[in-house]
């Protein structure tokens, strides 16, 4: 196992008082350390048909409600679309970020993702 997730058991002072509440070791399941090494190594679904599209809308969500910076919303924008989200889909996710997050976070998500529709909308079409 991964040194991150060994862990040593509760000591006896504490183990008979968290024990009922945690178990006999403190840290994560061997589950969930599997599950969280496994996505450090680009394994990022919990199963392997997992809806990309779901993901980076997700994503940008968190990434609106934690106001990350213009650049890396815009760059979320970018791969929502890639992975085939619509623009409605995108602006219904920014707007319920704002919900949890208060719209002053939206603002910034909104604005990236209308500059990357608009962005989209002056290229030429590529002809086949």
């Amino acid at each position: 196992m991964n040194a991150l997730f060994q862990h040593a058991p509760l000591n006896e002072s504490s183990s008979s008082r968290f024990a009922p509440a945690i178990g006999e070791r403190a840290g994560p399941s061997p589950e969930v350390a599997a599950l969280v090494a496994g996505f450090f190594h680009g394994r990022r679904g919990v199963h392997e048909g997992r809806d990309v599209k779901l993901g980076a809308l997700a994503a940008l969500a968190a990434l609106t409600a934690l106001r990350a910076p213009t650049p890396a919303l815009r760059a979320h924008v970018h791969s929502a679309l890639k992975d085939g989200a619509t623009r409605e889909e995108i602006l219904t996710t920014v707007m319920e970020a704002a919900l949890y997050s208060g719209f002053a976070a939206a603002h910034a998500g909104l604005e990236a993702a209308l500059r990357v529709f608009a962005d989209a909308d002056s290229r030429p079409a590529a002809t086949s």
